[in-house]
Formats: C-alpha cells, structure tokens, sequence
C-alpha cells in the first residue's frame, strides 16, 4: 500500500492533535514554523526525513507509527 501525501498529512493533523500540540507548538518543538507545518498539513508541502522525525519526536511516537 502506498501512503499518498494527503493521507500522510491526515496522520500528521491527527498525531498531533493526540499530542495535545497547537501547529505553533508543534513547529517550535520539530524546529520548523507554523507555516511550515500548516503547509504540511494541508498537503500542500513535503517533509524530509529529518522533518518527518522531528515532528515524530515533538508528538512522542515512532517514525514508523506516522507510515503505519
């Protein structure tokens, strides 16, 4: 199965919604901007890798449950 943009921004949304996180929250601890983020989350930009754990690290979960 692949994990179209859209659906991995969905994750992202959802991930950091259980954190409890604001996108301005979030951004700060990932180190990126809420901009940035909001982007992300609308699926209107990609993330690298070293974005992608960072935001998995800001919501305390394991790069491979943001994929799962």
């Amino acid at each position: 199965m692949t994990l179209t943009l859209q659906a991995l921004a969905e994750r992202l949304r959802k991930a950091r919604e259980f954190a409890g996180l604001t996108q301005e929250e979030a951004a700060e601890k990932a180190g990126m901007t809420r901009v940035a983020l909001n982007q992300v989350e609308q699926a209107k930009r990609k993330l690298d890798t070293l974005e992608m754990s960072a935001l998995a690290r800001a919501y305390r979960l394991p790069l491979s449950d943001l994929f799962g």
